[in-house]
């Protein structure tokens, strides 16, 4: 039998044995789980860095390669990920990478040598890159209109809120026996869980004429390469910055990285061979509105949030002498707050112009990293300025996060929209990514502060990061000038013919000269004629 043919039958399988959990709130739910997991499994080796550190015996920079390794391969896969699922289908991506997502979790618990974990931490990353664009552009494919913007909401707000419950969960299982292992046996099996429920709820998304085997894998290498080399410069900084092996890798990764954005935007062009290529960041997404400053604003502020909830929780750890699941719970202010505002940002988005909002959100985040730098190790000082800052950097996240990715999201096709949540989140990502590693570098080798001295030293080292999350949130709320007040228009179109010629799709889609915004002239139409209860048209098709 041919793959060709298997696939199909599989296919016809999925959709036979699916149809009655292939409802849009049934999709909805199994996508968010997924989500859930991912983020948890980002923040959830946070709190148990300490005992890895101890487990193995080793120094903190080289433990905090299990969250690094995460970060790093999970901000360089996913824009390759977004491309690849549009490529071949979304649903695909998204199941595959859940199922792959599974077995490496039940590896990393399985086993007990620190190398062999980091190694499948990455695979981990890699597997979870799959699933994130994909799971946006599935949503996409599902809901339309006002349901569409709060679908979107919840998705990005859900996932800070998981960031934080993966605090707690990890130092949950840091207090019992079998320690960290335990949380990665449980994500595998709600991973497994997750990925059984996909394969049958995920209907089929569609697919774009390009060709795998035109993708530009020449600007994927270059990409990945600058990526790794800076993450690796970072973590191997510190008190080390004198070494080769620090500022070299560091500064090759910067020039690669800049070389990718020339190869993307203006070298390709110059040779015959790679005219015809599949970039990697089509020119259609730099002609989105705002999306360079968008992008970058996204990217400085996760990348500052990050950074400031990691190093406030080291500080419960290391210096305050707290429990792990004490600290966790510490640092609940911040999720717990995003969880509150997420739906109330997402019922406004769109009503108060995304601008402000973007602008109000910044400015929030660069005040909490202020008074996170106030911050000491006593519990009067936690309330008095972690606290606050908590609440001030949720509410700052998600009035940045959702207004600047659902900005891009809604303006953009739909056969774009895996593509381009894929290059923002790999913004999003890469910073945490650079964040992780730059509090390694920043803080260096770390020990329990026993002594007053050693309290004290340890502070200075973590206000120093504090310092950095003041840098990157200032330079985003800098940014925010460059950003154009442009309204957000209906900017999705999904075609009751999918098979249509793609002239004719992308005849459908048209430029407004006085605004820069995609439109689509029949998309209200389309809208009115098939939408039902907010679901998208190809979702209401089926019912």
């Amino acid at each position: 039998m041919k793959l060709s043919e298997l696939s199909d039958k599989i296919g016809s399988f999925r959709e036979r044995g699916g149809r009655p959990l292939q409802k849009p709130w049934i999709v909805f739910l199994v996508v968010v789980i997924s989500q859930l997991l991912d983020a948890m499994n980002i923040t959830v080796a946070a709190t148990t860095l300490s005992q890895i550190q101890e487990k193995y015996g080793t120094t903190y920079p080289i433990a905090s390669w299990v969250l690094s390794a995460y970060a790093l391969c999970y901000a360089g896969f996913i824009m390759i990920m977004g491309r690849v699922g549009d490529i071949v289908g979304h649903h695909i991506v998204y199941i595959a990478g859940l199922f792959a997502l599974s077995l490496f979790l039940l590896i990393t618990a399985a086993v007990e040598n620190l190398y062999v974990v980091i190694v499948f931490r990455a695979l981990q990353g890699l597997a979870a890159a799959a699933t994130i664009p994909s799971s946006y552009a599935i949503v996409a494919h599902t809901f339309s209109g006002n349901a569409l913007k709060l679908a979107l909401a919840a998705i990005t707000g859900l996932i800070t809120v998981a960031a934080g419950i993966g605090f707690v969960i990890g130092g949950a299982f840091y207090e019992t026996s079998i320690g960290y292992r335990g949380a990665f046996f449980l994500f595998f099996a709600l991973c497994l869980l997750s990925a059984i429920l996909s394969f049958f709820c995920v209907r089929h998304t569609p697919t774009s004429p390009a060709s795998l085997s035109k993708l530009d894998h020449l600007g994927v290498f270059i990409m990945l390469s600058g990526a790794l080399l800076l993450v690796t410069g970072l973590t191997e900084g510190g008190d080390k910055w004198d070494s080769p092996k620090a500022y070299v890798p560091v500064a090759v990764g910067v020039v690669l990285i800049i070389v990718f954005l020339g190869w993307e935007l203006y070298l390709y062009k110059r040779f015959n061979w790679s005219k015809d290529l599949d970039l990697l960041i089509p020119p259609a997404i730099w002609d989105i509105p705002n999306f360079i400053p968008l992008i970058i604003i996204m990217g400085l502020n996760y990348g500052s949030m990050f950074a400031q909830m990691l190093t406030a929780i080291q500080i419960f750890q290391y210096v305050s002498l707290h429990s792990a699941i004490v600290s966790a719970v510490q640092s609940l202010a911040g999720p717990l707050t995003v969880a509150i505002f997420t739906f109330v940002v997402g019922v406004l988005f769109g009503k108060i112009p995304p601008k402000y909002c973007i602008f109000f959100g910044t400015l929030l985040s660069l005040t909490a990293s202020v008074l996170f730098s106030r911050m000491g190790y006593t519990t009067e000082s936690y309330w008095r300025y972690g606290f606050p800052a908590y609440i001030l950097l949720g509410v700052g996240t998600v009035s940045t996060f959702i207004n600047t990715l659902n900005t891009l999201i809604m303006s953009c096709s739909l056969d774009m929209q895996g593509l381009l949540s894929g290059v923002a989140l790999t913004s999003a990502q890469f910073f945490v990514a650079a964040a992780s590693a730059a509090v390694s570098s920043i803080v260096g080798n770390t020990e329990f502060g026993d002594s007053l001295e050693a309290k004290e030293n340890l502070m200075r080292r973590y206000h120093h990061v504090f310092y950095m999350s003041i840098g990157l949130s200032g330079t985003a709320f800098l940014v925010d000038f460059f950003v154009k007040n442009l309204p957000i228009s209906g900017l999705q179109e999904q075609s009751a013919d999918e098979e249509a010629p793609e002239e004719k799709q992308s005849s459908n889609f048209e430029v407004d000269s006085s605004s820069g915004v995609v439109a689509s002239e029949e998309y209200e139409d389309l809208q009115k004629g098939v939408e039902v209860e907010g679901v998208a048209p190809d979702a209401a098709s089926s019912h």
